[in-house]
């Protein structure tokens, strides 16, 4: 399970160093993709199988859905290798997604089964643009918290 946040810089070859605290989760070799509000989603190889490969394959192989979030999720994505100093390389285009350029600061954030990868000022922006209010209306959508939030 991945949580907290860490603050790194990208150097000036893309590369930017994960925490040491997600490492032995993510193992040797992982996969980074596009992910939603123009982050990017950081997953094991098996979680990435398990959360899209296996649910593509089961789709048919024309549904136009199940292309779509193919062509989102998998044309981009990476195999990632950390280095000896624990950094990974990301990819000009995902780069471009996320917002994230060369010698600038990203937010490394733990989201239970994933870890994000975010340009710094718009991580700030997203935490800020949270409400309470959106936040109750998202734990009584998911049932989350039930029992501890009360309405």
């Amino acid at each position: 399970m991945y949580w907290g946040g860490f603050e790194h810089t990208v150097d000036d070859k893309g590369r930017v160093i994960i925490p040491s605290k997600f490492r032995p989760q993510l193992g040797e070799k992982f996969i980074i993709t596009k992910g939603l509000d123009h982050c990017l989603f950081v997953l094991t190889e098996e979680d990435f199988r398990t959360f899209f490969d296996e649910k593509f394959k089961a789709q048919p192989f024309l549904d136009k859905n199940s292309i779509m979030l193919q062509r989102f999720f998998c044309a981009e994505a990476i195999d990632a290798n950390l280095d000896n100093q624990g950094r990974v390389a990301l990819s000009p285009h995902l780069r471009d997604w996320a917002m994230i350029e060369t010698q600038s600061d990203v937010s490394i954030v733990g989201m239970t089964n994933h870890v994000e990868i975010w340009n710094k000022k718009r991580w700030s922006e997203f935490v800020r643009g949270i409400s309470e209010e959106s936040l109750m209306a998202s734990a009584e959508a998911t049932g989350v918290g039930k029992g501890l939030f009360h309405a």
